[in-house]
């Protein structure tokens, strides 16, 4: 037990070495708020319809992340992120779609400039609750899908950061009672994040 503690405290001091030397303004752990202004669309097909309903959502998320510095330039980020409202995905035929329980793991590999601002890569998995609601009629499915775009940070002091970012998902098709939905989003996103 003795040995595997030490081992453990010499990894701990061994990263904390090269997180020094790295140098990197963007390492270490991170948490912030975003507001993402979420353009939702559902594509349906079923016998007879063929159709895409969209709506434009207002949504608020939490993230909490880690970057590593691999250099002073090189930043290598994975953060999660959890959306606290709905998304409205549009209406058709009186039945109404809409997204919760919305969050996602993402890779963000990043580039830093004058050890301030980074530009990255957004790679990530995103899971939701689908729901189609209409007088009668309920259901509900899990859709998981994958997202990619690119991010901006700047650091405003040593800790404080603010963020853009630009994304579009592409969730998994799923059939109910001969209907097809495939939903997807495209996603615009600013925040404001703490790094520790």
């Amino acid at each position: 037990m003795k040995k595997l503690l030490a081992a453990s405290l010499l990894s701990v001091a061994a990263t904390g070495a090269f997180a020094q030397a790295s140098g990197n303004a963007y390492e270490g752990f991170n948490a912030g708020v975003k507001v993402s202004s979420v353009g939702a669309s559902t594509s349906i097909s079923a016998p007879g319809l063929s159709t895409n309903v969209g709506q434009q959502s207002v949504v608020p998320a939490l993230e909490v992340g880690y970057t590593y510095g691999l250099s002073k330039e090189i930043a290598l980020g994975l953060t999660a992120t959890y959306d606290l409202s709905e998304t409205k995905a549009g209406t058709v035929n009186d039945v109404n779609f809409k997204g919760s329980n919305h969050y996602s793991l993402n890779f963000k590999p990043g580039y830093v400039f004058n050890n301030a601002t980074q530009i990255y890569a957004i790679l990530g998995y995103n899971s939701m609750t689908g729901k189609a609601n209409a007088q009668g009629y309920s259901a509900s499915h899990t859709y998981n899908g994958f997202g990619a775009g690119l991010g901006i940070q700047t650091l405003l002091t040593k800790n404080i950061y603010v963020q853009a970012e630009a994304q579009q998902i592409t969730y998994s098709a799923i059939s109910d009672q001969a209907a097809k939905f495939t939903p997807s989003a495209t996603v615009g996103t600013i925040g404001l994040g703490y790094k520790f």
